[in-house]
């Protein structure tokens, strides 16, 4: 049996695991800091996305993909790598 989760402590949960497996997703999305957004597609993201648009001056820079694995490893209690970007 697979038992999905988007707790907010996933690793709390996993502490009363009951023999299931578990399966937390996180999702999230990340802009540029300089674009802008028009408040209905903000509102639509936060629907399907949870709350927060996440933005960084450049997302090919080493702090954001530090910044992204650590926020992706926290909603699903896994380390998690977003590759580094080739120029």
């Amino acid at each position: 049996m697979i038992t999905t989760s988007t707790a907010e402590d996933p690793a709390a949960q996993a502490q009363q695991d009951d023999g299931a497996t578990h399966l937390w997703s996180g999702n999230s999305l990340w802009a540029r800091d300089d674009l802008e957004f028009l408040p209905s597609f903000l509102d639509l993201q936060a629907q399907n996305c949870g709350p927060g648009l996440r933005q960084s001056p450049d997302l090919s820079s080493d702090q954001s993909r530090q910044d992204i694995n650590r926020w992706a490893s926290e909603q699903t209690d896994v380390a998690v790598a977003v590759p580094r970007f080739r120029s």
